[in-house]
């Protein structure tokens, strides 16, 4: 489901559903007050660069077809609309409006009170406005910011770690090649078995961007490592989706975790780490699975900074131990992780 917001130049804002072509527009915002005619108005050039508002509450009920256009194209820059009929009845339309004006880039608003805004464009004059329609959906930015294809760091290095690119950062791999590790970078959507193809002693499940639920190709991969008792390290958005995987919950933080000198607590040892995070979502505390355990905690709200499986040689954290520019206290994670190797 698309939503959109209209902003006027006057900050008052409207917010609807969206429909028509994803993206932003804007332009002198103006009203037509006919009963019929939308397709007409739509092409008539008069009202290129404008958004066009419908008073009349129900547009679309009858299609589209340029067979009643005025010209080749739709000419505003996006459209404002109360109803927008789904169902459209005619026998010469040869589609829904919405179709026409997806196929022609143009953007719309819908179910806001468009008797509201014609009266303050008829009392201010001639405003300007941005209208934004944008996907409802969950986006992928993982798939936007990982990488094509597999490289591969330090070829001749004594160990071989697979590391899983959701958007990682330069430090990660400075981390692992400085232990004279052959670092395999290897895109997001990639699978278990062709991980398997570069005989790891270990992954490494990087930082990256957005909601870890979105991302079941990623959940379901490392189901499948969980199943082969290879060492997995997750960091950030890896430590969200191994918990994921390993049949835990995520919830999304009021403002999230962004800095430098977040403080946590380990479990075991009661000794207290400032630490480098920036993420918005975090694992359920109640939602710990059977035979793993939490490694550290934030001292400012509790929430779960780190999980250790009780068996294998699997562990993550919330926070960032390569931190850089710092600080550098949970470092030596990196030296407890290559010891599963």
């Amino acid at each position: 489901m698309k939503k959109a917001i209209l902003v006027l130049d006057d900050n008052t804002v409207f917010r609807g559903l969206g429909f028509g072509a994803i993206g932003s527009y804007w332009g002198e915002l103006v009203f037509n007050t006919a009963m019929t005619g939308y397709m007409e108005a739509l092409t008539d050039p008069s009202y290129a660069g404008q958004i066009l508002t419908f008073s009349y509450p129900l547009i679309g009920n009858y299609g589209a077809t340029f067979k009643w256009a005025e010209s080749k194209k739709i000419h505003p820059v996006a459209v404002v609309v109360s109803e927008l009929s789904d169902n459209p009845v005619h026998r010469e339309s040869k589609e829904p409006l919405e179709k026409i004006l997806e196929k022609q880039k143009v953007g719309g608003i819908r179910g806001i009170d468009t008797r509201y805004l014609v009266k303050i464009i008829r009392n201010k004059g001639t405003i300007q406005a941005v209208l934004s329609v944008y996907d409802n959906h969950s986006v992928d930015i993982v798939k936007q910011v990982t990488i094509n294809k597999p490289e591969i760091l330090n070829p001749n290095g004594k160990k071989t770690i697979v590391l899983i690119d959701y958007g990682l950062k330069r430090s990660i791999t400075e981390e692992l090649v400085k232990r004279d590790t052959k670092v395999v970078i290897l895109p997001a959507t990639i699978t278990a078995s062709e991980i398997l193809l570069y005989s790891p002693d270990g992954v490494v499940l990087s930082n990256g961007p957005g909601d870890p639920r979105s991302y079941t190709y990623a959940i379901q991969t490392i189901k499948d490592l969980l199943k082969m008792d290879i060492p997995i390290f997750g960091i950030c958005l890896g430590h969200q989706l191994l918990a994921l995987a390993a049949g835990g919950e995520i919830y999304k933080l009021k403002f999230g975790h962004r800095g430098i000198n977040q403080p946590v607590l380990q479990t075991k040892t009661k000794k207290a780490f400032i630490t480098s995070q920036n993420h918005g979502y975090a694992v359920s505390n109640g939602s710990v699975p059977i035979n793993w355990e939490v490694l550290f905690s934030n001292l400012n709200d509790g929430t779960i900074e780190g999980l250790k499986h009780k068996k294998l040689p699997i562990l993550s954290v919330q926070f960032h131990p390569e931190a850089n520019p710092g600080p550098k206290d949970t470092n030596f994670l990196f030296n407890n992780f290559f010891q599963y190797l």
